[in-house]
């Protein structure tokens, strides 16, 4: 079952010495992230690979680098095609301030409003806000969202958080807010595909 699926996450972040590949950085920010990863999805490992990085503003500040990586031999060639591919993906968040927890939900509930109608993934949502409750997303903490084909997304927020919210739906609803046509912001759904292979 995806709840009790091995969660096992392999990055690379700032320096990543002794690596085949060099680690793509985060323009503006000390951040960078590694070509490839693994992570582990109903006890198989899954090697994954980047598609692009890049920086989440807001008002003149730096809010979180986010990287994306599709599972190896997926074949995507523009930023709708990461969107809609329905195989592992995943999403890394590196928080660059802290932000609390309304203002967290807040911000991927609009942006996923902009696709949707009020109300369309208000269970998913609710889900998610139990989850995360009153823990804040801290400077420096990891928020990994992994996407597993046919069930859902887990959400993980440092070692405070781990939801699976069984909604495929919802997973592309997260997807679509970074790659879909009217993304949270048209200069990092380009960074996001910047590292893909033409």
């Amino acid at each position: 079952m995806f709840r009790s699926a091995i969660f096992a996450l392999v990055v690379a972040v700032v320096a990543g010495h002794g690596m085949a590949a060099e680690p793509v950085p985060v323009k503006g920010t000390s951040v960078a992230y590694a070509p490839t990863i693994s992570t582990t999805v109903k006890d198989k490992a899954v090697p994954l690979s980047l598609t692009g990085v890049g920086l989440r503003t807001k008002v003149g500040f730096d809010v979180y680098t986010v990287a994306s990586y599709v599972q190896d031999g997926t074949r995507v060639q523009k930023a709708e095609d990461v969107a809609k591919t329905d195989t592992v993906r995943l999403l890394h968040l590196i928080m660059q301030r802290t932000v609390q927890p309304d203002d967290f939900i807040g911000a991927f509930r609009s942006a996923v409003g902009k696709s949707y109608p009020e109300g369309k993934f208000a269970t998913e949502f609710t889900q998610l806000v139990n989850a995360i409750g009153k823990n804040a997303a801290t400077k420096g903490d990891h928020v990994i969202l992994l996407h597993v084909p046919g069930e859902g997304v887990r959400v993980q927020m440092g070692q405070k958080v781990d939801v699976t919210i069984k909604s495929p739906g919802f997973s592309q609803a997260l997807w679509e807010v970074y790659f879909g046509s009217k993304p949270l912001d048209e200069g990092l759904k380009k960074g996001l595909v910047g590292s893909m292979k033409p």
